[in-house]
């Protein structure tokens, strides 16, 4: 197989409705670096060869694209949308991982799975953090385009996950993911 391209985001855990440009521009809206994922992109590249790894931080994105256009006539989630479908034209990933560390982030999560499945139908989806591990029933159920989510650390799950996108193990073999059978 060729290097295996993983796509890493971390959706914005603002509500994209209420979102308010002023307050970006003079407060600001509170920015958490994405430690999980550079976390779990740090142990998969230190685990499996030929693979390739980007980051997207959404709501840094988002927050930097308003600051920079302060009259785009687009929406926040027009402005999602458009970062994600360039990211992937850019990047062209086999797999997205998106995290969803806490509950404010749910919807967003979701839309952005949706997102991706539209540009890309035959991707591979997978979720995790703390909100994923604990509502991965409700999570998947919502958004049939999540193909996997990883329960509690996946510092060792995702990268035998990705030995098993690259077809060196069997899913059998897997441990720590839930997936609802379609």
């Amino acid at each position: 197989m060729e290097k295996l391209r993983v796509l890493l985001t971390a959706p914005p855990a603002f509500n994209l409705d209420t979102f308010d440009r002023n307050q970006s521009k003079v407060r600001s809206y509170t920015l958490y670096p994405p430690v999980s994922l550079t976390t779990i992109a740090a142990s998969a590249l230190k685990k499996v060869s030929n693979v390739e790894i980007e980051i997207l931080d959404l709501e840094f994105e988002m927050l930097k694209y308003f600051r920079e256009n302060e009259n785009s006539p687009l929406s926040t989630r027009d402005v999602m949308k458009k970062l994600i479908i360039d990211k992937m034209e850019q990047f062209s990933p086999d797999l997205c991982g998106i995290a969803v560390m806490f509950s404010v982030i749910h919807g967003n999560a979701l839309k952005v799975a949706n997102i991706v499945k539209q540009k890309k139908q035959n991707i591979k989806i997978i979720c995790g953090g703390n909100h994923a591990t604990f509502e991965y029933k409700r999570m998947l159920s919502e958004c049939p385009n999540i193909d996997f989510i990883f329960l509690y650390e996946a510092d060792n799950t995702f990268p035998s996950f990705l030995e098993y996108m690259k077809g060196n193990i069997t899913f059998k073999e897997l441990k720590g993911i839930a997936w609802l059978d379609k």
